[in-house]
């Protein structure tokens, strides 16, 4: 169990916060070590469990918090959550751990083409919620421009394959596979080059407001509304004095459904009217169909004063909507606490200012076939807009960089803004700009350069990469059988 558990604790450190990428080539070797010498099928998944569980409490552990603060679970309740969550928080490694388990008499070289293969498959194909891998470790390093290739998926494939050189002993193999990688990332290295070209000056605006209910319960509803919108027009004031094009305000930093030029909205209306300035902002607008309400995006064009909406598709379960609630009513009054937002129509692009940009909001920006989707050839900017506020203080930094991989995939810039930070302009090379620290109330004032996404082989081809790594597993299996077979006929 402590070689597993050592694999898991590697894991995490390779990401962001801590970012120590030089253990990605060795991270694995205990756990394979310790599932090749498994007892069972049986044993090997437990271990495959034990390894996402491990990684789930050292670095997911604030999915107590949120639950906690999100979803209003007690704590003991969200205790118990916490556990059941890091058992399926990696469905992937519990089937690796039987794969692991199934190829340890299998020669060398199909060993690493099966489990490079079928762990980069798993993940690709097995539904879960943070849609994370081992590829996105490599954000501090040079191949992580080989995400425009095939996405993340390719980089896990690599990490992997040189994992499993190092554990059977192909030393060489494993080190051209590493510095490979390293080289190969530096050679495709983005050139988009922003000499000559137009840009846009957008200010951000990241209030520090994070968590409206707790001040609602000490200020009361109307207070806590009416400092929201105070703070956001007090920064926004300020920010006028970089006279930008654009504002850009974070996730439901209008903290209720907005009506245009009614009510408190009309606020909101008469600044960007008065200004003469466009808005981007975060709030809620109503169904007029169902009495729900949508998380949503609005586009606010000051010289005609309407709005154009965004409405969130890719809702977090148990945060904004409870699985199968629809279908079995009885299972949201079970836990009435939970959000029950509607989910929005997909992935859309929005014109304002002169700028198309692709909306995102949370963790939709996790998902890149979303992403890919909503980014067209005339697409100028991603934006994501987000509360990080309920994750604690580690997870902003891994959702910075996580997101950071569409840009690399689209090759355009993401505008990325937060309530409580980090805040920031990521550009086409995964590099981040004017970022705003944590917890503090910032004005992000940026030249975003107007670009359109380059016809990457993964913006062309999308999840290209699934088949030839199908077809690297069944020649791993292929190669595997010939060995069984050739060795038994020399007996």
């Amino acid at each position: 169990m402590f070689a597993t558990a050592l694999s898991a604790c590697l894991i995490v450190l390779t990401f962001p916060p801590w970012n120590q990428a030089w253990l990605l080539p060795f991270c694995l070797i205990p756990f394979l070590i310790q599932t090749s010498r498994a007892t069972s099928v049986r044993h090997s998944f437990a271990l495959g469990l034990l390894l996402s569980y491990g990684m789930t409490m050292a670095g997911f552990y604030w999915v107590m918090h949120v639950m906690i603060a999100f979803a209003h679970f007690s704590v003991p309740f969200a205790f118990l959550g916490l556990q059941l969550f890091g058992l399926i928080c990696q469905p992937s490694f519990p089937v690796m751990g039987v794969i692991v388990y199934l190829t340890s008499r299998t020669s060398p070289c199909a060993r690493i083409l099966i489990l490079a293969s079928s762990w980069t498959l798993a993940d690709a194909l097995i539904p879960k919620l943070f849609q994370d891998t081992l590829g996105h470790a490599t954000i501090t390093t040079s191949a992580r421009h080989l995400a425009l290739l095939g996405s993340p998926l390719l980089l896990t494939w690599l990490i992997v394959a040189i994992n499993v050189s190092f554990f059977t002993k192909h030393f060489r193999l494993g080190i051209a596979l590493l510095a490979g990688s390293l080289l190969l990332g530096l050679g495709i290295k983005p050139s988009q080059k922003d000499i000559n070209r137009p840009t846009i000056r957008i200010a951000g605006i990241q209030g520090n407001i994070g968590d409206l209910e707790k001040i609602a319960s000490e200020q009361g509803v109307a207070s806590t509304l009416r400092t929201v919108i105070d703070t956001y027009m007090r920064l926004s004031t300020q920010a006028l004095s970089a006279h930008p094009d654009l504002i850009f305000w974070p996730e439901t930093a209008y903290p209720g459904i907005y009506r245009g030029d009614s009510g408190l909205s009309a606020e909101v209306f008469n600044f960007s009217k008065n200004n003469k300035i466009p808005m981007v902002f975060g709030g809620y607008d109503a169904s007029t169909t169902f009495m729900r309400d949508f998380n949503s995006i609005f586009f606010l064009d000051n010289k005609t004063g309407k709005h154009t909406t965004y409405h969130k598709s890719v809702l977090m379960p148990f945060g904004e909507y409870v699985p199968f609630g629809d279908s079995m009513p009885f299972l949201k009054t079970l836990v009435p606490e939970i959000g029950d937002f509607l989910h929005g129509s997909g992935p859309q692009t929005f014109r304002i200012a002169n700028l198309m940009i692709a909306p995102a909001i949370c963790y939709e920006i996790l998902d890149a076939a979303f992403v890919r989707q909503a980014t067209t050839d005339t697409t100028n900017v991603i934006l994501t807009i987000t509360n990080d506020s309920w994750f604690g203080k580690t997870e902003p930094e891994l959702h910075l960089a996580l997101a950071a991989f569409r840009a690399i995939e689209n090759q355009i810039p993401i505008i990325r803004m937060t309530n409580t930070g980090i805040s920031a302009i990521i550009m086409p090379d995964g590099t981040f700009h004017h970022a705003t620290k944590l917890n503090e109330s910032a004005i992000l004032i940026a030249d975003l350069p107007i670009m359109t996404p380059l016809k990457t082989p993964y913006r062309m081809l999308g999840a290209w990469l699934l088949v030839p790594l199908l077809t690297l597993l069944l020649g791993g299996i292929a190669l595997a059988r010939y060995s069984v077979w050739e060795n038994s006929s020399h007996s």
